[in-house]
């Protein structure tokens, strides 16, 4: 079995200085423990949201929606910028108003 992912998660800010994380790839089982450990002490006390840009994964699946809560288990909400049909499918599936906001 190949453990090996090509998920790509990029770090920086948006004009407002919030975090923005850019993931590419796939966001599943084998890819949320990459996601998880990008997203380890990005949030700060101040931090408030964290924008989330989803353009460029055609797939996640609930592994991958947990590993992006780890950003609300911090104490930060999320923005979600871009997702794929797939990826709004499963917010909607799992519904977490106040936790998730969707920007399309």
């Amino acid at each position: 079995m190949d453990d090996t992912t090509d998920l790509k998660v990029d770090i920086t800010t948006t004009d407002d200085d919030r975090p923005l994380v850019t993931i590419t790839g796939d966001l599943d089982v084998g890819a949320s423990a990459t996601l998880a450990s990008a997203l380890d002490g990005l949030v700060r006390e101040d931090t408030g949201f964290v924008v989330v840009d989803l353009a460029g994964v055609p797939f996640m699946d609930s592994s991958g929606f947990g590993a992006l809560l780890g950003i609300h288990r911090a104490g930060a909400a999320i923005l979600v910028r871009n997702p794929t049909r797939q990826v709004r499918q499963l917010l909607a599936v799992v519904g977490v108003p106040g936790v998730v906001d969707i920007e399309q």
